[in-house]
């Protein structure tokens, strides 16, 4: 895993050793003042978002390797689509959808949510961190950093997907957005070019 694809450093330490060092002699020397101070943190209130994509699955599978510890209160946020507008073609002629359809995809995005946030949560069991999951629906942007309110979160934990510059133009940043509007620090983790999130949620 590498520590630089993220645009904010995690805290520092070793990989993953937490205790004392071993000196030559084969005794323990006692722990650091950085090793101490990362041990007694007070536990924090993370908010990981996730969706369908590799970039979120990446940035989650990050800071359960190097920020979250078992001890941190870890919310999943998965935001759903809103949905679409329903109207009668009476009142905006050219433009129907009806109830059936809008059930079928109010049910599609729910299954979304389903697969996004048990893959996620398998992540995280992993890792021995029981996380709550969190759905909402509308526009992610406004969304993500509604919750990250609601939740008094420390912490935001999220993915950058990389648009380029005219795609950012029309489309706009999701991570942009938070980094500006979140009263908590924001983590965005960039996908590395060359990595694939593989799914080892079988075993």
């Amino acid at each position: 895993m590498e520590r630089g694809e993220a645009d904010v450093n995690s805290r520092g330490g070793g990989e993953g050793e937490r205790g004392g060092v071993s000196s030559p002699t084969g005794t323990t020397a006692a722990p650091s003042r950085e090793e101490t101070a990362v041990n007694d943190r007070k536990p924090m209130n993370v908010v990981v978002a996730v969706d369908q994509g590799e970039e979120s699955m990446y940035a989650l599978l990050w800071a359960l390797d190097f920020v979250v510890e078992p001890k941190d209160r870890v919310h999943l946020l998965h935001v759903q689509a809103p949905s679409p507008f329903f109207a009668t073609p009476q009142q905006v002629p050219g433009y129907y959808i009806s109830a059936e359809v809008s059930e079928a995809l109010r049910r599609q995005e729910e299954e979304i949510s389903r697969g996004v946030l048990s893959k996620a949560k398998t992540m995280c069991e992993k890792k021995n961190v029981q996380p709550i999951k969190e759905v909402t629906m509308g526009d992610a942007r406004e969304c993500i950093v509604d919750a990250v309110a609601q939740l008094k979160a420390n912490l935001l934990v999220i993915g950058s997907h990389g648009y380029g510059a005219l795609k950012r133009a029309f489309l706009g940043s999701v991570s942009d957005y938070c980094v500006h509007h979140c009263k908590c620090p924001v983590l965005v983790v960039r996908l590395p070019k060359d990595r694939v999130v593989v799914d080892n949620s079988e075993g």
